[in-house]
């Protein structure tokens, strides 16, 4: 029966269908319980007010109270970079201040949007080559075109394949 509310104790004396003898003994054992509970949760809400007032007081303000108490807040931060530090990667509009250029790709992971391909620098050494997300290589055709020919070749090389059968 879905739709419908249960059968409860309160409704068995409404039922006719049900015997009369054990309709009121129900009927009332569940309107005892009800009141019980109605009890309890009256109990509770007079406590729970009881002890809300016990935390009250009246406050009175005087003009020059300070409402807000004083929170000393940590100094500004320092620039991290001294006058004899490394000079700026950026400039003051955020533009890269060098560029530096890709001497090579050594290594590709995933593919598609998500590809990333393994930089090795102009004058750095290969251990500190970076992953690059393709997307920042736009200006790179070319050397792109060289990695995907190598790739194809290494490919090749691996499956025995000719370059007359690819």
């Amino acid at each position: 029966m879905s739709g419908e509310n249960p059968l409860t104790a309160a409704d068995l004396d409404i039922v006719g269908a049900l015997a009369p003898t054990l309709t009121p003994p129900m009927t009332k054992l569940f309107r005892q319980l009800c009141d019980r509970a109605e009890s309890h949760i009256l109990k509770a809400k007079w406590q729970q007010k009881y002890y809300a007032e016990t935390k009250r007081r009246a406050v009175e303000y005087v003009v020059g109270d300070k409402l807000v108490p004083h929170r000393p807040r940590p100094c500004a931060l320092v620039p991290s970079a001294a006058d004899a530090a490394w000079p700026p990667i950026h400039d003051a509009a955020g533009n890269p201040t060098e560029e530096y250029k890709v001497d090579y790709i050594m290594d590709q992971r995933s593919s598609g949007e998500a590809a990333q391909y393994l930089m090795k620098w102009r004058r750095t050494p290969e251990d500190q080559a970076t992953w690059k997300p393709a997307h920042h290589l736009t200006g790179c055709p070319a050397l792109l075109r060289v990695w995907r020919r190598r790739q194809r070749r290494r490919l090749r090389a691996r499956n025995n394949i000719g370059p007359s059968e690819a």
